[in-house]
């Protein structure tokens, strides 16, 4: 068994004793029939799975004692909590493949262009900031403090589940001081990611990258920041500190070579904050002369980065780590086929009585052997 968390960051208190006590019966009915009958009928074996987590998803289904798990995230705890509870963890960029799909028209299309001058510095996408993204009110409220607005093609949602005023924040100092309505509404739907606006991009010079993930250590960079790499732009990304070099690491240059990147370093995230304002502020102060001698500095970079980003070798680099990284895990797997979690689960059947019915996993084997090797370790168990 694989779980594929691939696409959004790992969050193991997503998958607390209420959501799963909520969907975890629904789950057994639709993928191992049978099986939702000792969750649904018993308390101690409902809470016996529920503690499991995401492991609870097949937890004593298999003969194996180990599964997988995909995700997309480095320098992560998440990760490391999951290994300890029973997979082994698969690496792999799958957004790197995601974008190359999803603007895979940038690298054809003549409208877009490296030009030589533009009517605003910075373009920022904000459409939501619930969650992990709550960084980016704070965000918009420097943009008024360091008097960027008028630099920026930006907007607001006032509204993100709740309005913004009512939010309750994880941390406070994300706290706006400024009325964040004075900014243009936010009219973006949820999959404006999936693509790309030319008329945005040629009046804009920079993309002022608002990444997921951003109070935190870990790197998970999606197809926000590969969105201006495709098409050709420079930028600046808020994220989790040194997720630059997470860029580099796939053959991408940064923009150290016309401004100080060392925001991407700040540990504290209201500092690193302020840093990225203050940068942006000193970007907007050049004079004309000195913006044009910085624009042909980054017009070499995104055009490097450009052509890294639709050459094949970044494909094939994305796709052998994915395979090297599977590759190791399913072969440690291989070397866990003994049950114990399944034996686990039959002794929680045994000690409340219950009759285990081996149909489920009969159904999952096509090889008898294993099927037989947990016969086996029934018996054994029996005696």
């Amino acid at each position: 068994m694989m779980i594929a968390h691939d696409q959004e960051p790992l969050d193991h208190k997503r998958y607390n004793k209420n959501a799963l006590e909520t969907d975890l019966s629904a789950w057994f009915k639709s993928n191992f029939t049978g099986r939702e009958v000792y969750f649904d009928n018993n308390t101690d074996i409902r809470n016996y799975l529920v503690e499991q987590n995401l492991a609870a998803l097949f937890d004593g289904i298999f003969i194996k004692d180990r599964h997988i798990l995909l995700h997309s995230e480095l320098n992560s705890s998440e990760v490391s909590f999951y290994q300890e509870l029973g997979f082994e963890t698969v690496y792999w960029w799958s957004h790197a493949l995601i974008a190359l799909d999803w603007y895979r028209f940038a690298q054809h299309d003549s409208r877009l262009s490296f030009n030589d001058s533009f009517q605003l510095d910075y373009n920022i996408y904000n459409r939501s900031w619930s969650g992990s993204r709550e960084y980016r009110l704070k965000l918009a409220d420097l943009l008024i403090e360091y008097n960027l607005t008028q630099a920026c093609n930006t907007s607001f949602n006032p509204i993100d589940v709740v309005h913004y005023r009512d939010h309750t924040y994880n941390r406070k100092e994300f706290t706006p001081l400024n009325d964040l309505e004075q900014l243009p509404i936010n009219v973006a739907s949820s999959d404006s990611s999936a693509g790309y606006n030319t008329h945005d991009y040629n009046q804009c010079w920079i993309d002022v990258v608002l990444e997921t993930v951003y109070d935190d250590q870990r790197w998970h960079l999606t197809e926000k920041i590969l969105r201006p790499i495709a098409c050709g732009k420079p930028f600046i990304l808020a994220s989790t500190p040194n997720s630059l070099e997470y860029l580099k690491r796939y053959g991408f240059k940064t923009y150290n070579a016309a401004w100080d990147e060392s925001y991407d370093t700040i540990e504290d995230p209201l500092d690193r904050l302020h840093a990225i304002a203050e940068l942006m502020q000193w970007i907007s102060s050049r004079s004309e002369n000195k913006k044009h001698q910085l624009i042909q500095i980054c017009n070499n970079i995104a055009k490097f980065n450009h052509n890294r980003f639709f050459d094949k070798k970044f494909f094939g680099q994305v796709l052998n780590e994915f395979k090297n990284n599977y590759n190791i895990a399913y072969n440690k797997t291989n070397n866990t086929k003994h049950a114990q979690r399944w034996l686990n689960f039959y002794n929680q059947c045994k000690s409340n009585t219950i009759t285990h019915n081996l149909s489920v996993e009969e159904n999952m084997y096509r090889n008898r052997k294993d099927i037989a090797n947990l016969l086996r370790f029934a018996r054994k168990n029996r005696q």
